[in-house]
């Protein structure tokens, strides 16, 4: 069992009736014969806990940012940490792909999947993280709506001309004046096919279909990327309203393959290498749809997705929380706009020490992905993929660093040092999408009885009539309670005790070493 570490009570804590004792033994003595007869362990799994975002190995303006952000938004770093890691790789804007020695090349862009139930303040996060973005592409918008205008103009005068002509070619009564209008035309076309309009400037969007999304990302250079506090209508519109190419867009915007979207209009869009960016907080609701979807989970898209697990702090919070440092603000937003305002680009490579940074990752992961008995097998599709995770984060830290220094990120190689960092990184998402695997795999029984174990958790003992009011939306009050403090008991997770009371005795609930 997996979630927040839990305090047990000692024995001697807990409320004795005449046997009390006695009850104990024969309760822990019962736990361990069933454990041993079903295999399990001898003494009853401790709820684990989750790795913290590891904010430290970040660059010290990002990571001050975010513990700033933290403290002021009062929203777990959890979930603060993965989006702004979203945020700044949406800011290079796919110009700095990685090259392996071998020449594998993986794309800069991450899908980040921060999980939460409500009131985590999920929109607060996003606001306060795409900020620089959103002010950027307003005023980038402002500064160049002149320019857009005028080239649409051009574009309909060009078009204008184009059905001018054609009225001449089919109206000519001499196969001279036929001849010089189509040879117009033809040239016109030309021009036409050669236009380059001046577009709106679109960083980010949210719940759009794959139609869009393809129609976005040929008008922003074939990368673009998907923002949303609430990424249950964002994932279900993935594989939805396309014949062709509605999941192709979203796996292949991942790896940079080319990808054909066919459109209800009757045209096509063709992206060569597309570079497609996912920042989509979730409820938990979200996921488990996800990993029932048989063609989501099935082709490929979990594997691309960095769930984490978000530490909750509700019923921690204060109602005066201390402002984001405006120094701490600005190299956070200067960060962000030398990003998006570079227009140099080129691929990132290790140098000698943070290739062997990469290499020892990859020699730890590798023997844990042997099917059937590796530790990461349950997971293989996704941990198969967490060295290339682990590149793209090294790239991004390299961007981070050379950024802040005024320097063309592609002049100089990733170091010993950003791979290192971008290594702890990935181990803190490994480690939370083991647990998102290992809770959706497991039966519903298991999931039920984890969940008990922690509302009985600093309340023990608990009467049954407490314990079923706490429970009472728990999977919508489809829950067997009976069935899951039976299997807890017999497995010496908790004593329970009948208390003679009236016509009907008081059960009470202790909770076990």
């Amino acid at each position: 069992m997996n979630d927040d570490a839990c305090t047990h009570l000692d024995t001697a804590d807990v409320t004795p009736n005449i046997d009390g004792t006695e009850v104990l033994e024969r309760a822990k003595a019962r736990g361990e014969a069933i454990r041993q007869k079903e295999g399990l362990a001898s003494a009853p799994p401790k709820i684990e806990q989750l790795p913290a975002f590891p904010i430290g190995a970040l660059p010290l303006s990002v990571a001050d940012f975010i513990r700033a952000a933290v403290e002021n938004i009062q929203a777990s770093a959890d979930m603060v940490g993965p989006c702004v890691l979203g945020a700044l790789e949406t800011a290079c804007r796919g110009r700095y792909p990685v090259r392996l020695p071998n020449g594998h090349i993986e794309r800069p862009c991450l899908y980040i999947a921060p999980v939460a139930p409500p009131s985590e303040r999920k929109s607060s996060v996003i606001e306060v993280v795409m900020k620089p973005l959103t002010s950027y592409e307003i005023q980038y918008n402002a500064a160049h709506s002149g320019e857009v205008e005028q080239s649409q103009s051009d574009r309909r005068i060009l078009e204008e001309r184009k059905t001018t002509l054609e009225k001449e070619a089919a109206k000519a009564k001499t196969e001279d004046s036929r001849e010089k209008a189509r040879r117009e035309l033809a040239e016109v076309n030309e021009e036409i096919a050669a236009f380059d309009p001046v577009k709106p400037l679109r960083l980010f969007g949210g719940d759009v279909t794959p139609e869009k999304l393809a129609d976005l990302l040929y008008a922003q250079n074939e990368t673009f990327a998907l923002v949303s506090a609430e990424g249950g209508g964002l994932f279900d519109n993935i594989g939805r309203y396309c014949e062709k190419g509605g999941m192709d867009i979203y796996l292949n915007g991942y790896s940079g393959d080319v990808v054909h979207v066919d459109r209800k209009s009757g045209t096509a869009v063709l992206l060569k290498c597309p570079t497609l960016n996912i920042v989509a907080l979730c409820q938990p609701i979200v996921i488990e749809n996800l990993f029932g979807d048989k063609e989501k989970a099935g082709r490929g898209l979990l594997s691309r997705i960095l769930f984490v697990k978000c530490q909750s702090l509700v019923g921690r919070r204060k109602p005066v929380s201390r402002p984001i440092e405006p120094v701490t603000k600005r190299r956070y937003e200067d960060l962000c706009l030398s990003m998006l305002a570079a227009e140099n680009g080129g691929e990132l490579t290790f140098d000698d020490d943070g290739y062997k940074v990469y290499c020892r990752f990859f020699e730890e992961v590798e023997p844990l992905l042997t099917p059937d008995s590796g530790e990461l097998s349950l997971m293989g599709d996704w941990a198969g993929k967490v060295c290339g995770t682990m590149t793209r984060l090294a790239g991004l830290i390299h961007c981070v660093n050379a950024f802040e220094r005024g320097q063309n990120p592609a002049g100089t190689p990733i170091t010993e040092e950003e791979a290192e960092s971008a290594v702890i990184l990935a181990r803190f998402f490994l480690a939370h999408a083991k647990a998102v695997y290992i809770e959706q795999i497991e039966p519903q029984s298991e999931k039920d009885a984890r969940y008990l174990l922690r509302r009985i958790m600093g309340e023990s003992p608990i009467s049954q009539r407490d314990l079923i009011r706490k429970t009472q939306g728990y999977r919508r009050g489809n829950f067997a309670i009976d069935d899951t403090l039976k299997l807890l008991e017999e497995r010496g997770h908790i004593r329970i005790e009948k208390i003679p009371s009236g016509t009907k005795p008081k059960i009470l609930i202790h909770l076990l070493e």
